[in-house]
């Protein structure tokens, strides 16, 4: 303003800047020693990563990007859900009532699914089963008292449970259910090798466990039986002969080495070497 004033220049318009600066609106706070520095601080990324504190800017990105948490996504799919549950309602009914008949009019112990397979792909599975049995009544007579897997495989598993392949044809079934009788002796010979296995292991049983994926046929279980019951009787071992009733194990043919299933019982390989196998039977016992 002095300077205008001594050039004899007009400073009207000067005043009204100078009273709207010094407005308080207007007015910010100076950097200075009693004042902190007025402008938020963008620190580089390299400071939040030696220094471990937050970074703001990451934090709100992921909070946009948070995903729902389990009760959310079930408030937001129930709606769905119970439409879908309620159009399945029937479909659920006829699996019910195909599952019941067959089992009642073939004297089955049970009727079960190795894979999670939908209703209506299971009802056509007991359909064409029922067919069968119209087609030809004398093989199906053989299927009493047995238990009915449906799975990718025909034959029969190492628990003697019928296996019926679902991309079989009518005519391997009946194949199947003819020489279900001549399954008895190699069942029976299982049986055998199990009890003389426990018997040289000291009381402990030889299970087994039905599970998702390929199922092993008896033939191939008792194959590794009798392989490794002649590996036990190459080289008794010293065990007392009820220092381990009440434990389990399962014979696997694709392991190398012992161990313990977190279920309890023992998983053994074939072709375990019997000192190695008693050493560990001896000192997992106690555990399982």
């Amino acid at each position: 303003m002095d300077v205008l004033k001594s050039c004899s220049l007009s400073i009207e318009h000067m005043k009204g800047l100078k009273a709207s600066s010094e407005s308080p609106k207007s007015q910010q706070p100076v950097a200075g020693p009693g004042n902190p520095f007025y402008r938020p601080i963008k620190w580089d990324k390299s400071y939040y990563s030696f220094t471990g504190f937050r970074d703001p800017e990451q934090e709100l990105e992921q909070a946009k990007r948070v995903e729902p948490t389990l009760s959310l996504w079930l408030r937001n799919h129930e709606k769905e859900a119970t439409k879908k549950q309620n159009a399945s309602v029937p479909r659920r009914e006829e699996l019910k009532r195909l599952k019941k008949e067959l089992c009642q009019k073939f004297a089955l112990e049970d009727i079960r699914w190795q894979r999670s397979w939908g209703v209506t792909h299971r009802c056509c599975q007991l359909q064409s089963l029922s067919r069968l049995s119209q087609q030809n009544p004398e093989a199906v007579l053989n299927l009493r008292g047995h238990t009915i897997i449906f799975t990718d495989q025909s034959g029969i598993n190492a628990s003697g449970h019928v296996m019926l392949g679902t991309m079989d044809v009518h005519h391997q079934w009946t194949k199947l259910f003819v020489s279900l009788p001549s399954y008895r002796s190699l069942r029976q010979q299982t049986e055998w090798l199990k009890e003389r296995i426990s018997h040289v292991l000291g009381g402990i049983q030889v299970i087994d466990i039905e599970r998702l994926g390929p199922v092993q046929p008896i033939e191939e279980h008792c194959s590794i039986l009798n392989t490794f019951h002649k590996i036990l009787l190459a080289r008794r071992l010293a065990l007392h002969p009820r220092s381990l009733q009440g434990l389990a194990m399962t014979l696997e043919n694709d392991r190398s080495s012992p161990s313990l299933h977190e279920m309890g019982h023992f998983v053994i390989p074939a072709t375990c070497e019997p000192s190695r196998l008693q050493t560990f039977l001896q000192s997992m016992a106690w555990e399982a």
